[in-house]
């Protein structure tokens, strides 16, 4: 396995448009992800893309696309346990677990 390249934090903020101080702020705090030797801090490409895909707003589109799949699965999901308790005689509303 080769080493992996490091970014300096000036390349990583010329990149992505983060300010450097709030980079090296973020590292500091331990907030970012980061490479460090001695005094130096960086970041591999794949933490460049951890930071961009953390700090990435979805719309409110992708956000209501979101719940209808949530709502699909759960509907599926019920539908599966109505399809099983049929078949071996269970009520679906018992509760595991319950006493």
């Amino acid at each position: 396995m080769g080493v992996p390249e490091v970014l300096s934090l000036q390349q990583v903020a010329e990149r992505t448009g983060f300010g450097v101080r709030s980079l090296r702020d973020g590292c500091r705090a331990r907030q970012l992800e980061h490479v460090r030797f001695g005094r130096t801090r960086g970041m591999t490409p794949a933490q460049v893309e951890k930071l961009i895909a953390d700090h990435t707003v979805a719309t409110e589109r992708e956000d209501a696309l979101a719940l209808i799949r949530a709502r699909r699965r759960r509907r599926q999901e019920l539908e599966q346990r109505h399809a099983l308790a049929r078949a071996g005689g269970i009520s679906p509303d018992v509760h595991q677990g319950a006493s």
